[in-house]
């Protein structure tokens, strides 16, 4: 009954085995059946521990009382129950189990590992994004302020009112607020360009 649990056992390895390969080569969207047969395989290690560990408790006292189980054959004494050999397959699949959890705490943790890379490369790039949204901003406030300032208080082309129209010295604040407005853009576009910003 024992030896049955061999396979068992090893079937238990080879999907250790095969979660951990998962691990690296699944994509994002993939990422939930992993979890999912991750915590499967957590229960049936826990299951066959539980039913190994009970045997191997039992063939111990068994082995520790000094039980002889022995049958007469043409006159000779032969052991019908080896407990050593079966004590040995015991401990043999409860190494297993202990390295198959090992395995699978491994690759639980390389994945929480890749996990944590790819959630700081994506937030690096937003990072990037915003950071350029800022930059553009930061050159459209000065222009937004100036233009609120005096967008009012001056004369600008085509505007008819008291103010000589052919004179063009009426123009000459507009023309200033421009050329300034312009000045600060590119200077602002220059100093973040320089800085890395964006």
């Amino acid at each position: 009954e024992t030896e049955a649990f061999v396979p068992v056992v090893e079937n238990l390895m080879n999907e250790v085995d095969t979660l951990e390969n998962l691990v690296y080569v699944l994509s994002f969207s993939e990422r939930a059946d992993l979890l999912r047969r991750m915590a499967l395989c957590r229960r049936r290690i826990a299951q066959l521990n539980q039913v190994i560990w009970s045997k191997t408790m039992m063939f111990k006292h068994l082995k520790s009382q000094r039980y002889h189980w022995e049958t007469e054959e043409e006159g000779m004494v032969i052991p019908v129950v080896y407990l050593q050999d079966i004590l040995d397959t015991i401990t043999y699949m409860t190494t297993r189990i202990k390295l198959a959890r090992e395995f699978l705490d491994g690759a639980q943790t390389s994945y929480l590992a890749r996990v944590n890379v790819e959630a700081a490369d994506h937030s690096h790039e937003i990072e990037g994004r915003m950071n350029t949204m800022s930059t553009v901003a930061t050159v459209f406030v000065p222009l937004t302020t100036i233009t609120g300032m005096w967008g009012m208080n001056v004369v600008v082309p085509g505007q008819v009112n008291e103010f000589d129209e052919n004179d063009p010295s009426t123009y000459v604040p507009f023309i200033l607020i421009c050329v300034g407005m312009l000045v600060i853009s590119v200077g602002l576009t220059a100093f973040f360009r320089r800085y890395q910003f964006f």
